[in-house]
């Protein structure tokens, strides 16, 4: 029986899905497209439901697709990085998506200076930026408490189509490190940075490598989606991470320019290494132990 698989990247402007065969080779492709919100000047919003929906119309086509010998053996997510959704207890939506490119935390990225009494950069390997989900939770706790109060889970985009999919709240080390919540030195959360924000750790899930498998679909997704209940899902990785290894940047002293919604100068590295000057980020790469820096234009 021939195996496949199917990547899923919930992007800026829309899902793209592919079905891979054993092979690598690019079987068929899906798009399903959604609104991009600017409420106010200098804010990006996005409902995550649309999100859902997108990945529904994608997942259907691609699963139709499938050979009548074929089987589908796993589902691996990619995503636009950095935005926040924030979800109740029961993991309903607070409030709509605060995306990676929405520049209404200006004030935030001092307040965290000011709160980790600049030990934020050892902690973290990144200074505070606009773009970061940290900063993004602080904005909620002054400007939205009724949300904050009841916010008990705050997920990446990508991450929160895992959730839908296989109840599950995980997120992996590439989109993670660009939360500015995580020790990308050690990959995993950093606790001194969750205690000198007062920001509860339980919220952002646990975090895994690339690799791993992070849940399975469920009896309700398989249902919406089409996609055989059971279906691995694994970690997956943030959207620069997983263009960097479609784009053969999977060893040290390769580089990688990207030019779509945003552009992105991207290498990698088998050390770590900070840029004292904070223009280049640096994260964890999908390659376990693997890391980048990475120079983005919003």
């Amino acid at each position: 029986m021939e195996e496949y698989t199917i990547g899923l990247d919930v992007g800026t402007t829309g899902l793209k899905g592919v079905l891979v065969d054993d092979e690598g080779q690019v079987v068929s492709k899906s798009e399903g497209t959604y609104p991009l919100k600017q409420p106010h000047p200098g804010w990006s919003e996005q409902d995550p439901q649309d999100w859902w929906t997108a990945l529904q119309t994608v997942t259907k086509e691609l699963t139709s697709l499938l050979p009548r010998q074929g089987k589908l053996c796993a589902v691996g997510l990619s995503g636009q990085m950095h935005g926040s959704v924030f979800l109740d207890s029961e993991g309903k939506i607070l409030y709509p998506a605060i995306l990676w490119n929405d520049q209404r935390t200006d004030y935030e990225c001092q307040e965290i200076l000011d709160l980790t009494q600049g030990q934020i950069i050892r902690w973290t390997s990144n200074p505070p930026r606009t773009a970061f989900t940290a900063t993004k939770i602080l904005w909620a706790r002054r400007h939205l408490p009724k949300v904050y109060r009841s916010t008990a889970h705050v997920v990446l985009p990508k991450d929160y189509l895992r959730y839908r999919l296989t109840g599950e709240f995980v997120t992996e080390v590439t989109d993670a490190s660009g939360t500015n919540l995580l020790d990308v030195s050690r990959r995993a959360w950093s606790e001194e940075v969750f205690a000198a924000l007062d920001i509860p750790m339980e919220w952002m899930g646990r975090v895994v490598e690339s690799p791993e498998i992070t849940g399975y679909v469920s009896q309700d997704a398989a249902q919406a989606t089409m996609l055989p209940e059971g279906t691995p899902v694994v970690g997956g990785g943030a959207d620069q991470a997983t263009a960097a290894i479609g784009n053969g940047v999977a060893q040290e002293g390769i580089l990688s320019i990207t030019l779509g919604t945003s552009g992105v100068v991207y290498v990698q590295m088998s050390e770590m290494h900070i840029d004292p000057t904070g223009a280049l980020h640096t994260f964890c790469h999908a390659v376990p132990g693997m890391w980048q820096m990475m120079a983005g234009v919003l």
